[in-house]
């Protein structure tokens, strides 16, 4: 067994300037309190989840908030609050300021990096595994290694409902400990794997988005191939419904994402605790039970 959470080595990208910036400066990770930015002017690098959610709590204290990130108009929330300042990735840092692409500038107090996290397993022997482009090989299923079947790897897998299928997960390892899961050859393992990996590339995906979870069903496929493998019944389609339902909503109601309570009532259902919240599909929570 190895349990790796890729939540644990934070990536700061290499800007120039950066140490001559005299403000504050903190990765999404050690951050605590937005009460800590009152009366500061904020610049919060990366607008994913961590900078989606960092980037709104300090917008509460701070004197101005500034969110800087690549993502294109039709993946960012229309609901974002719109004093929220949006700009491009800076690339230079002077003492007391963010210099854009462009030339312009804004002064600045503290620069939050939501950059994210890097793979990083520095207790491994080297050549066990490689990382390249945030790919992680030789591994099936992003868990076991192909190599050394009895090194199973917790927490590669991003963007998915972390607790129900890291159960599952826990589930094929003890199987496959067992010896109670017959994995394909090597061979067979390493090309399904490099096969899932050029599908993805094929679809768009950077190199980076190798053990990606969180677009479209990938998560439900993925619990679906493991969960047949080693024998057992898969997760119950209301986890993916759920995850679908904060996804949406996260998109079209931000601001009221973190207060929806939901209540599971069956395998394939489930009932919103707090409907009156979910003002960007009304007829979700009207429909107090979903099928």
């Amino acid at each position: 067994f190895l349990f790796h959470s890729h939540d644990s080595n934070p990536y700061i990208p290499d800007i120039a300037g950066m140490d001559e910036f005299q403000g504050r400066k903190i990765h999404s990770k050690w951050f605590r309190f937005e009460e800590h930015f009152d009366g500061l002017k904020v610049a919060v690098l990366g607008c994913h989840f961590s900078g989606e959610d960092i980037s709104m709590l300090v917008a509460k204290f701070a004197k101005k908030v500034i969110v800087c990130h690549r993502r294109k108009t039709e993946e960012f929330p229309p609901s974002f609050p719109k004093e929220i300042e949006q700009r491009p990735p800076f690339v230079r840092m002077t003492k007391d300021s963010v210099v854009f692409p462009d030339g312009s500038s804004e002064k600045v107090d503290a620069i939050i990096f939501c950059t994210g996290y890097r793979y990083s397993f520095p207790f491994l022997n080297d050549g066990l595994i490689t990382i390249k482009d945030e790919r992680i090989e030789p591994i099936y299923k992003h868990m076991v290694h192909i190599e050394h079947q009895n090194l199973i790897f917790f927490g590669i897998p991003r963007q998915l409902p972390y607790f129900p299928h890291f159960h599952e997960m826990a589930k094929f390892a003890i199987k496959l400990l067992a010896g109670k899961i017959t994995l394909p050859s090597e061979e067979e393992m390493r090309a399904e794997s490099e096969a899932e990996y050029q599908a993805r590339l094929k679809e768009g995906k950077p190199p980076i988005f190798a053990h990606y979870m969180g677009d479209g069903h990938r998560q439900t496929e993925f619990n679906a191939q493991i969960a047949k493998l080693g024998g057992f019944e898969p997760l119950s389609p209301v986890i993916q419904m759920i995850w679908d339902d904060v996804m949406d909503e996260r998109y079209m109601n931000i601001i009221n994402t973190h207060e929806f309570d939901y209540l599971v009532t069956g395998p394939s259902s489930y009932r919103c605790l707090t409907p009156s919240k979910a003002k960007s599909r009304v007829s979700k929570a009207e429909n107090v039970v979903r099928k």
